[in-house]
C-alpha cells in the first residue's frame, strides 16, 4: 500500500467522490484502522516495523502526522486494531510465534510500547470489543 486514499459518500445516492490521496512512503504496508474518534488513521508496515499516523481533516483530506518504530526488527505480516475507547493499538506479530504488541495512543496520537503478549502460534489478526480498556 503506497498510497492512501479519502472518499467522501453521497448516501442518498450512493456514490463516492475522491477528496485526497497521499503517498506513504513505505514498501509493504499491510492494514489501516481509523481511531474511534474519527481524526487519526494508522497504517502498519511490515518491512519497517512501525506504524504511520495520519491526522483527518474535517474535509476529509489526509495529513501525515510522525511514524513510530513498535518493533525493531520487521518480519511478517502485522495487522492492526484499535480498543473501542481509542486508548490502546494492537498489533498480531505473526512472525514473532504469535505474540500481540500493546502500544498505548497518548493523547495527542503518539505511541508508546506497553508489552506484548504470547497468544499462541500463528496468530494471524487482533479483534476488539465494544469495551473500552482504562
Amino acid at each position: 500500500m503506497d498510497r492512501i486514499y479519502s472518499f467522501a459518500l453521497d448516501v442518498q445516492n450512493g456514490t463516492l467522490t475522491p477528496i485526497s490521496s497521499l503517498a506513504t512512503g513505505m514498501a509493504g504496508s499491510v492494514d489501516l484502522v481509523l481511531h474511534p474518534d474519527g481524526t487519526r488513521l494508522y497504517l502498519s508496515n511490515d518491512n519497517s516495523g512501525s506504524i504511520q499516523e495520519y491526522g483527518i481533516l474535517p474535509s476529509g483530506v489526509l495529513n501525515f502526522a510522525r511514524q513510530t518504530t513498535v518493533f525493531p526488527s520487521a518480519q511478517g505480516y502485522f495487522p492492526i486494531c484499535i480498543d473501542a475507547g481509542g486508548k490502546y493499538l494492537f498489533i498480531s506479530r505473526t512472525a514473532a510465534s504469535g505474540f500481540i504488541q500493546m502500544v498505548r495512543i497518548n493523547s495527542d496520537g503518539t505511541l508508546i510500547n506497553v508489552g506484548q503478549f504470547n497468544v499462541g502460534d500463528n496468530a494471524q489478526q487482533c479483534v476488539t470489543t465494544t469495551d473500552t480498556l482504562n
